[in-house]
């Protein structure tokens, strides 16, 4: 099970979602039910699709 961590932007709540096989396409914010929620992305966290790489790929 994958989990995704978001940030509302009206009420500055943080959650995660979490998922089996799809990511959901619209995020709600459950404290307030506004859809204005961003994906936060965390450096060193087991996801693949994280765009911060704090390390270089070294093949041995």
């Amino acid at each position: 099970m994958a989990r995704v961590n978001c940030e509302c932007s009206d009420c500055q709540n943080k959650f995660s979602v979490n998922y089996v096989l799809f990511k959901p396409d619209k995020l709600k914010c459950p404290a307030c039910g506004s859809y204005q929620v961003k994906e936060e992305s965390a450096q060193g966290g087991a996801c693949g699709c994280s765009k911060a790489a704090d390390r270089p790929v070294r093949f041995t």
